[in-house]
């Protein structure tokens, strides 16, 4: 059973994604010129979130391949994957909290602050999705090696206490959908054009 990839042959492979996908989320971030167009501001902050989290993806894999046996890195893998999950859930409950105040300034015209809350927004639903997908990822890696705690659940995508009478909230409940998102799984095939 050689030929049977291992959760530790499994999480290097992770660890070379990580870094290639943190390699790519650092190249997009670059600005041309000193104009400001909202948005690459915009795609400037999800990148930058996006290659931060993949960065401390990385290191944290490489920590935990680090004299783990099989069992204890399972174990680690396991409490990343969870620790991935809570800020995924975390950020997506403050998606949601500073959605509804963006509402607010909006029916006041606080035209400055709506710019800074939806900045806000925007790294916090990137942090959502990067920690999700990664928390995924890890998921199916112990799913592969057979690993399913009881611990394992689905994932809360936003608050519960967000009044569930608010209509303008009602879509906030829908399932996330990836927004100017490069999966973590999907490999350039035309050669690694940029944007």
């Amino acid at each position: 059973m050689s030929g049977t990839p291992t959760l530790h042959s499994r999480l290097r492979v992770l660890v070379a994604k990580a870094f290639r996908a943190s390699q790519l989320y650092a190249s997009m971030r670059t600005r041309r010129g000193d104009a400001v167009d909202l948005a690459e501001v915009a795609n400037s902050i999800r990148a930058n979130v996006w290659q931060k989290t993949h960065y401390e993806f990385q290191s944290s894999l490489n920590e935990a391949l680090l004299g783990a046996n099989p069992g204890q890195l399972s174990m680690k893998v396991q409490q990343l994957r969870d620790s991935y999950r809570k800020a995924a859930d975390d950020a997506s409950r403050a998606v949601a909290f500073q959605s509804s105040r963006l509402q607010e300034h909006v029916q006041r015209q606080e035209f400055a602050t709506i710019l800074k809350v939806s900045l806000e927004l925007i790294r916090l639903k990137a942090q959502a999705q990067a920690t999700r997908a990664l928390a995924d990822e890890l998921a199916s890696a112990l799913q592969a090696n057979g690993a399913t705690p009881a611990t394992e659940s689905e994932p809360t995508l936003l608050v519960d206490e967000v009044p569930n009478d608010d209509r303008h909230n009602s879509a906030s409940r829908l399932p996330e959908r990836p927004s100017n998102v490069i999966p973590f799984a999907r490999r350039s095939v035309g050669g690694g054009g940029s944007r």
